[in-house]
This record gives C-alpha cells, structure tokens and sequence, in this order.
C-alpha cells in the first residue's frame, strides 16, 4: 500500500514538473474551488475557453498529491450547472445596418439555438449599446422571445459608450443566479467614453467572476486595428477573441463562440482532512495528450481538536524542535562550569562631586584610586593647577577612606586644612588647585 501511495505521489510530481513550460496559454483558463462544508468535499471548477476533451484530472494540494475519484469528476456542464450568458451588440453607427442585418443577426441567431440546444438549463438575456445599454430581453427569457427580440434590433445610434455600457452589462449578468457567467461582446471597438476605461471593466469583470468573448467585426479593412480593445479585453478577462470579419464572406463563428461558456468540468476531494487557506492546482491530462496546469486557493475550515493542531505542529516543525532542542542541551552542558560561580558585586565607596559650574560626578568603584591630569589616572582632571598625580584614594581594611597627596604642586587641601594625609568623612570637601570636590558615601 505505501509502495503504491509512493508512486502515485512520484508521477503526480513528476506530472507537474513536467508542464512548467506548458505551452497552452492559460489566460483562458482558469479554476475556482470552494468547500461544501457540511459534506466534507472541496469542490472546484475548471473552465477552458475552447471544446478541449479532458481525459484525466490530477490535483496538489499545498505541494501534496491528492487522490481524486472517478465519480467525483464530471463535464461541465452537468445537469446541475445553470450558467448565464449576455449577448451584447454595438448598435452606434447607423452604416452597419446592412452588416447588422445580413451578417451579424444571422450569427447571433445561430449562437442562440445551439446554446439552448447544448446547454438546457442556460440563461441567455439580449441588449445593445450605443451611448446607453438598453436590454432587449432580459436574462432567462425563452428562445422564442429572444429571436423575437433579435429581429427588432437596428443601428440606430449616433455615439459610443463602449466601456461604460459594459460595466452597465456586468451590472446585470451579476444579478443571475448561475455558476458560471459569460458576455459575448460583438462590436468594432471603437469607443467614445471619457470617464471609463479598459481597466475598469477588467476589475469589474474578475470582481463578479464575468468572462468577456470579444467577435469583432470592421466595416472596411482600415478599421481592422481597432479589434485590438476587443481582443485584449477578451484576454484579460479569460474569454476568447473571435475576428468575425470574414463572416461576410460566409463563414460561421457560431460553432466556437459556446466554448468559453461551455468549456471545462467539476471535480471535488474529501477536504475532512484539509484545513486553513490551500494552494491548489490542477493538471487536466487533454485526449489530444496535452495538458494544462491550472490553480487556485481556497479556504477550508479547521476541524481538528486541540490534540490533533499538537501533533500536526510537532510533525510540521519537528526538524526546527529538534534543532533546538539540541541547541539547549548543548547551552545546559557547557553553562554547568559556570553554575555556582558567584559574580562580585559591583564596589561603591561613593563618589566625589565636583563643585561650580560643572557639578560632575566621579564614582569611587575600586579600593585605591588616583586623582590628577595624566590620562592614565582613575580620575582625570583637565585642569593646569592639578598635578598630573595629584592625590589618591584608599579604602583601608577598617572600612575608612583615606586621602593621601602624591608630592602635588598645589598641595592637597581638605576643608581648608592643608593635609598630607587623612581620613575622608562624608561631605568633606577637598581642594587639588582650583578645582573642589565633595566626598558623599552615598
């Protein structure tokens, strides 16, 4: 059995290091997963823009295999999928009538009837733009009622809010209530708006989860440079881009214009044992022998007890546990040489304070200190009528402070008394020159 799991796990890694340089452009495709909390399952859906035939699907989950059974996969759309789709002409320039009439109709027409015929349960609404949407037939009317619609429409505008009739469409598809949403875009792309943009509409777009196919379609040749906003439109919003300029000619772009819609599958894993934010991805092994690596994220709720989070954390991080662990060990030997050292306690005979202007402080923390300008002196004063070895300090064995004059120029001078030496008692003061001290035991 572990033999087994080791070698479904080596291929599934195998699988994805394999397809890092994966030539399909998966801008448009994409996967979304969500768990079912109450059934234990995180359900994910994968949506490609074109009639791709997946023969397997292979998932990892946080960098681990994950075993996905046959009954839990299925094409989308499954008889439980309801997706919406927005049909949206340009109807702006009154010239394209012709274009409308004997080219575009025609193909929307046939985009309706194979929708309803592939996809039953799907919602379709109909509106135009010019410098305002106007809905023709709102979203999940019948087949009927939308050839209806269709019929009436004109070109009758004279000015084009492209983008912001747009965003005024993803208004509306937002409300459906579908798993999947899709507008088909058919224009020219050109476009007058001053407040609105591309990017606007892509937010807009990947906010209510909307895919945009772009069919372009050019009056005259010149004009074909503007299918460029159509198609990068469609690409950044993980639809698909269709130049229907040669639809004049008799071709048909209503076999391909279903696939961004209808594309991809479901599969779902047993998410019992998942917890917390999860990275996952999924390889789609293709009957053409391609394959396509697809991820998402999504949040699994925790189940666990607090014994199960203990055991987890030490299995997560017992490399570092141990790692420490033996650091203290280490810390614990090499401290006992130093257990039971006792540490000297830092020595206080007081301090001398020096008086006037300056007032500075000059701590007496050992048993003999020397007083004068030289650098090397304990305490160093930078004064021209102090000695360079003035005078000293010494802490004698009675407990009592001694002061004793090292032969200095100006003498030592101890509350006005010239001295050679003497004892110091607690708010004496004591002259090197012109400089005065006081001696505080405090």
């Amino acid at each position: 059995m572990l033999l087994r799991a080791a070698i479904f796990y080596t291929f599934v890694l195998l699988m994805a290091w394999s397809i890092e340089g994966n030539a399909y452009d998966t801008r448009y495709a994409s996967l979304d997963c969500k768990e079912e909390f109450n059934q234990q399952r995180l359900n994910c859906t994968y949506t490609v823009t074109e009639r791709l035939k997946v023969s397997n699907v292979l998932a990892i989950i946080n960098g681990q295999p994950v075993k996905i059974e046959k009954k839990s996969v299925s094409e989308y759309p499954s008889s439980n999928d309801e997706p919406a789709l927005l049909i949206l002409i340009d109807t702006s320039d009154p010239r394209r009538n012709k274009s409308l009439q004997q080219f575009i109709k025609p193909q929307v027409a046939k985009i309706i009837k194979e929708a309803f015929q592939k996809i039953p349960k799907i919602k379709i609404g109909l509106s135009t733009f010019d410098s305002n949407l106007t809905e023709v037939s709102a979203i999940g009317k019948s087949k009927i009622e939308l050839l209806d619609g269709l019929s009436k429409i004109k070109c009758d505008g004279q000015s084009t809010a492209f983008y912001k009739s747009i965003l005024d469409a993803i208004v509306n598809l937002e409300k459906a209530k579908s798993n999947r949403k899709g507008i088909i875009l058919i224009s020219d792309g050109k476009n007058e708006d001053k407040a609105y943009t591309h990017l606007d509409v892509i937010k807009a777009a990947e906010r209510a989860g909307i895919m945009i196919e772009g069919i372009g379609y050019s009056e005259k040749p010149v004009d074909e440079t503007y299918l460029q906003t159509l198609e990068r439109l469609s690409n950044e919003s993980y639809g698909k881009f269709i130049n229907a300029s040669s639809i004049k000619n008799g071709d048909d772009v209503s076999n391909n214009a279903l696939a961004f819609i209808s594309g991809g599958g479901h599969f779902s894993v047993d998410s019992s044992k998942l917890y917390g934010n999860l990275k996952i991805e999924a390889i789609l092994g293709l009957t053409s022998n391609d394959k396509i690596k697809l991820e998402s994220s999504a949040q699994v709720k925790d189940r666990r007890n607090n014994y199960q989070k203990f055991v987890d954390i030490i299995k997560m991080y017992w490399e570092a546990i141990l790692g420490i662990s033996v650091f203290l060990v280490i810390i614990m030997i090499l401290s006992r040489r130093f257990i039971g050292r006792k540490i000297k306690p830092e020595l206080n005979f007081g301090s001398l304070y020096e008086l006037g202007s300056s007032e500075t402080k000059y701590p007496i923390n050992k048993s003999s200190i020397k007083i004068g300008r030289a650098q090397d002196n304990d305490i160093c004063i930078k004064n021209t009528s102090v000695s360079s070895y003035h005078t000293e300090l010494h802490f004698r064995r009675d407990g009592v402070l001694q002061i004793t004059d090292l032969g200095s120029t100006n003498g030592t001078v101890l509350n006005g008394s010239l001295i050679t030496k003497a004892l110091l008692s607690d708010g004496d003061v004591i002259e090197l020159g012109d400089v005065r001290l006081s001696y505080s035991k405090n």
